[in-house]
């Protein structure tokens, strides 16, 4: 399904074009389920990873994992 971008931007002094397409008009409840699906998704791909893995993937973005010491 091709789509016409809602936006065009060009950065990198005109050498990348970025397109934003934006979504289809939808209801409140139509939205919701798209955030509950990309939601249930991430938290399946996430639980894919080993804890050692999600704590590598942490601190390569720079959360932690434990409370900072007092």
């Amino acid at each position: 399904m091709e789509q016409e971008p809602a936006a065009t931007y060009y950065c990198n002094d005109g050498k990348s074009l970025v397109q934003v397409v934006a979504p289809p008009p939808m209801t409140r409840e139509e939205k919701q389920k798209v955030i509950d699906e990309w939601h249930q998704a991430f938290w399946a791909i996430w639980n894919s990873f080993t804890p050692d893995e999600q704590r590598q993937l942490n601190a390569l973005i720079g959360c932690q994992t434990e409370a900072p010491e007092k």
